[in-house]
């Protein structure tokens, strides 16, 4: 390659990333409006199919499943939206002779679209076969009759009667329908197979808060939980599952922290009409930044200069190289190796953040002491740490979304594992 032509690459490169910028901020400016139009044409399509689906769906759901009759008249229209598509989207097989019909086809896939009423992703896709048998079942792996079963390869397994059962009593804390396809969302996310995104990243924290409960269960404490709960984590989230739409009220009283992010975590609260959740409202930055002025911090990262020299040397070598090469052969290359060299020292110098933990909160300081960002320690969804030592990923939720931010820093090790067990022992999910 010409060295002369290696400016104008560098030159186009740097071009194609501000454009990229300018797309970006674009994009923010008017996905708003989009999702809106979006939202309006799906109300507009739904209003003009609600009578039909109503007809074809709605009369084996009325006064006969008691979430569905709860829902105000767009919620049931957009039950019954998915209700269809959940159907379209599943071969249903009877065994043992079961003729399956309309109405059974309607109650398992209601079973499912109740579970992920709140999730953008509620179809199951990986799941593609519903098996219903008469009534409980024989496994011969096991040796037990079963009322559900949920297989990894794509088949769900339910007892015809039990389903029904499941629904008939309201408040038994026993639905197989609900547990089977809590088995099934939560094996969509483990598998990594078209799982809903906010249900996969929020999980993780749901877990970390829940295990005390499935500790009890472990070392047969007393538990709100009924016994099977405690068998394994699947088991344990499927048992959750159905105390949270069977026993809601219960679950709050009793284990209200843990009920609060289930209902995060499904994006939904079965004490509510609509089945919204009320989340808790955040503080603004300013509103932080103002929280922690005079607080003592609880500790601060030292910074480590090995870790400052390494990438200072990094830049060094590459700065020298492309400067002799500028003053061998492209003159021009030794202007952009200049300018090159001086924003990226600029740029190492704007990532010497120290982190800062204060009781509640952490927060990322500037190495001018500016507060970069202030975090609430229970709105985090987790802290993951590099191995490296030099990059901070927070995942955080709000409103049904997720947001990851990436924080830069160099910090010794030993003040960094000394941050990571002050987290832990204030209960914040730490990778």
């Amino acid at each position: 390659m010409d060295t002369e032509l290696i400016p104008f690459l560098i030159a186009a490169l740097i071009s194609l990333g501000f454009l990229g910028y300018i797309f970006y901020g674009f994009y923010l400016l008017f996905s708003g409006s989009v999702n809106a139009g979006k939202d309006k044409l799906m109300l507009y399509y739904m209003t003009s199919v609600s009578g039909s689906l109503k007809d074809h769906y709605g009369k084996y759901l009325d006064n006969r499943f008691a979430y569905y009759d709860k829902l105000p008249d767009a919620q049931k229209i957009k039950f019954l939206v998915r209700l269809r598509k959940f159907i379209s989207e599943k071969t249903f097989a009877g065994k043992d002779e079961l003729v399956v019909t309309e109405e059974m086809k309607i109650l398992v896939a209601a079973s499912a679209i109740q579970l992920t009423f709140g999730l953008d992703n509620f179809v199951l896709s990986r799941f593609h076969t519903i098996l219903l048998f008469p009534a409980s079942f024989y496994n011969r792996r096991n040796d037990a009759w079963h009322m559900g079963e949920t297989n990894p390869q794509g088949i769900i397994v339910l007892s015809w009667k039990d389903l029904q059962e499941g629904f008939n009593r309201k408040d038994d804390t026993y639905n197989v329908g609900l547990h089977e396809m809590a088995h099934a969302l939560q094996l969509q996310f483990l598998l990594k197979d078209d799982y809903d995104y906010f249900f996969g990243n929020y999980f993780a924290k749901w877990s970390h808060l829940a295990e005390s409960e499935f500790q009890n269960l472990q070392d047969e404490r007393e538990s709100f939980f009924r016994e099977y709960a405690g068998v394994n984590r699947m088991e344990f989230f499927a048992v959750s599952v159905e105390y949270f739409f069977e026993a809601s009220e219960q679950f709050k009283s009793r284990l209200p922290q843990m009920y609060y992010h289930l209902c995060i975590l499904l994006r939904q609260d079965p004490l509510h009409t609509d089945a919204s959740v009320k989340e808790v409202i955040r503080k603004s930055q300013d509103e932080l930044k103002m929280e922690i002025q005079g607080i003592v911090p609880v500790l601060t990262t030292e910074t480590s200069f090995g870790a400052v020299l390494r990438n200072y040397a990094i830049l060094f070598f590459v700065f020298s190289a492309l400067t002799i090469q500028g003053f061998n052969s492209a003159p021009s290359l030794l202007y952009v190796s200049l300018s090159g060299g001086v924003l990226f020292a600029i740029q190492l110098l704007f990532k010497l953040n120290r982190i800062v933990l204060y009781e509640n909160y952490l927060a990322v300081r500037s190495v001018f002491g500016r507060m970069k960002r202030i975090y609430e320690l229970d709105a985090v969804v987790s802290f993951e740490f590099s191995d490296k030592g030099s990059r901070l990923k927070t995942i955080l939720a709000q409103n049904g979304k997720i947001f990851i931010r990436n924080h830069h820093y160099f910090a010794d090790e030993e003040t960094l594992d000394l941050l990571k067990m002050k987290l832990k022992e204030k209960n914040v999910l730490v990778r």
